[in-house]
């Protein structure tokens, strides 16, 4: 399952970076990771999610975020997958990307603020 970006995102500049972000089982860490992306700053970024099978509640908590934030839903991409590792899940985020600079974050990592 793939959603996002959003229909308004398309009219917009392409960003400024692109942030690739694979988990699986996550769901106690993501939600650290979701809000240091949420206050980025001065740069258009987009997010490309990809759940590689969780069997948590890890897609809940990525929902619950897209769901709550209308402006985080429109700059993400959220796909789920059956489980096919980390570099797959990395390789099929870098398909959606649509930046010329590729951002990697894992489920435990914070962006600093800027």
């Amino acid at each position: 399952m793939v959603s996002g970006p959003r229909s308004d995102l398309d009219h917009m500049t392409t960003p400024d970076i692109s942030i690739l972000l694979a988990v699986r089982d996550g769901a106690g860490l993501i939600a650290g990771a979701l809000e240091s992306i949420q206050a980025q700053d001065g740069v258009a970024w987009e997010l490309i999610l990809v759940d590689d099978g969780s069997r948590d509640t890890t897609a809940d908590v990525i929902t619950g975020y897209i769901e709550a934030e209308p402006e985080f839903a429109a700059r993400t991409t959220f796909v789920r997958q059956s489980p096919a590792g980390l570099a797959a899940s990395l390789n099929r985020a870098a398909c959606h990307a649509r930046a010329p600079i590729l951002a990697r974050l894992d489920a435990d990592d914070r962006m600093l603020p800027g």
